[in-house]
């Protein structure tokens, strides 16, 4: 599905002179967005407009007796279970400044009524005119996404900064918030979390993009001829903000083990959380990865190969659905982690090398100085290939060349491993706190 005429109107009424920029990122995105984040499917006009006035309704009485902000800056993450990862991700970058959470569920701030009706007259109009039967990307979210801009931009405007950092980049909604934030004279910094920009980064709408890896640092700069990319800050990744500080460093014991971290794009297509078609890619290529270890565990008995699987994953299997990979598994060398009572990441040094497809645990081992693989096939879209980078050498295109390589950083230590690639490294948890240069620092 493409954006529609009111979906362009809707944008454009939000966005006002950032529109054409919050536009282009949709355009890039909208097979993406209407696969995983397109919103609540076959919702009536009645519905629209009875939810949009309750939002109106909860909005103006907000911004007339709403609890005024006292903090230095905002973040909009949706779920409200995941609003303490964030504020220690930010506290560990941000030290001594304090932000004030926005979620799908939070009440309305005060702030000037112009401004929420700003909002939902542009809404009220795309809910009218919005044709059902032909739904375009946003046909089903033209409320949520308005709840959100208001939400946002009135914690964001009231703040000492007037910054906000905005989680969940994939999502719908967030090129449209910071769009609005940057035409309200807010700064929007967007935290692309630790997938390849690839992916569906390309393009990004914002004054400043936190990213969690030098990879990224890389794409972020090859991406640049798409258009306006703004300013940039290299923070780490999120997930090893609670790693111990001991973790940092390796064991030392060089372990000869194998671990794997799987993706579970298959079951995100039985679960229906991702389109066929998006799917498909992504299966083949992580079908072709198991096919190789299957291979590389048959070829090296002696090795034990340790199966990391995806959270989905596992939750499935807990609930009585299918294992996955049961051909691999069913081989003596091969384990599941869980089993052991292993974590990707609380248990790093159970094995010595980390293999996968493009798994964030293969961006945060690497960043946390351990050996990693990835097996990325011929995607180019996802991967692109970038000139004079070390990374070529750890994303492997060819299957031979993974099946070889394997056996061979099998045997290095970590140290060596990371000479011989010249990859770079974080210095520990004090590079965490570091405070990064930009605009949102």
């Amino acid at each position: 599905m493409k954006l529609s005429t009111v979906d362009r109107r809707f944008v454009r009424a939000l966005a006002r002179e950032h529109a054409e920029r919050t536009l282009a990122v949709l355009e890039q995105r909208s097979e993406y967005l209407t696969s995983m984040t397109g919103g609540r499917r076959g919702r009536s006009l009645g519905r629209d407009v009875k939810d949009l006035g309750h939002v109106a309704m909860k909005a103006m009485l907000g911004s007339l007796s709403g609890a005024r902000v006292d903090a230095d800056g905002a973040f909009y993450e949706r779920a409200s279970a995941s609003v303490d990862v964030r504020t220690r991700y930010l506290s560990a970058h941000r030290p001594g400044a304090s932000f004030a959470a926005v979620t799908s569920g939070s009440v309305y701030p005060r702030m000037p009524l112009l401004r929420v009706i700003s909002v939902l007259v542009p809404t009220f109009v795309a809910v009218i005119t919005a044709d059902r039967r032909s739904r375009s990307v946003m046909a089903d979210a033209y409320v949520d996404i308005a709840a959100a801009c208001i939400r946002v931009l009135g914690t964001t405007a009231a703040s000492h900064e007037r910054l906000a950092y905005l989680f969940r980049a994939y999502r719908q909604e967030v090129p449209i918030v910071a769009g609005c934030l940057m035409a309200n004279g807010c700064t929007a910094a967007v935290v692309v979390g630790t997938s390849a920009l690839g992916y569906n980064m390309r393009t990004m709408q914002a004054d400043v993009a936190v990213l969690a890896t030098p990879y990224q640092a890389e794409e972020f700069e090859f991406y640049r001829p798409l258009g306006d990319r703004g300013d940039a800050v290299l923070w780490g990744p999120e997930s090893v903000i609670d790693i111990p500080a001991a973790a940092w460093k390796p064991s030392g014991t060089m372990p000869t083990s194998v671990g794997a971290y799987t993706q579970g794009y298959w079951l995100r297509r039985e679960l229906g959380t991702i389109g066929s078609c998006e799917a498909e890619p992504f299966i083949e290529l992580e079908t072709r990865f198991v096919e190789l270890l299957m291979h590389y565990a048959h070829a090296h008995p002696d090795v034990q190969v340790v199966v990391y699987r995806h959270p989905m994953e596992r939750r499935h299997a807990q609930e009585g659905g299918s294992l996955g990979y049961e051909g691999l598994l069913s081989l003596p060398n091969v384990l599941l982690a869980e089993d052991r009572g292993w974590d990707s990441l609380s248990s790093l040094d159970e094995v010595g090398l980390g293999l996968t497809t493009a798994s964030n645990v293969g961006f945060d081992r690497l960043h946390l100085g351990r050996r990693t693989l990835f097996f990325v096939g011929e995607d180019t879209v996802a991967f692109p290939r970038l000139e004079s980078t070390a990374y070529n050498r750890v994303l492997i295109r060819d299957p031979f060349a993974f099946l070889e390589t394997i056996e061979a950083a099998r045997l290095q230590g970590d140290h060596e491993f990371f000479e011989a690639y010249g990859l770079p490294k974080s210095d520990g948890p004090t590079h965490l706190a570091e405070q990064p240069k930009g605009s949102a620092a």
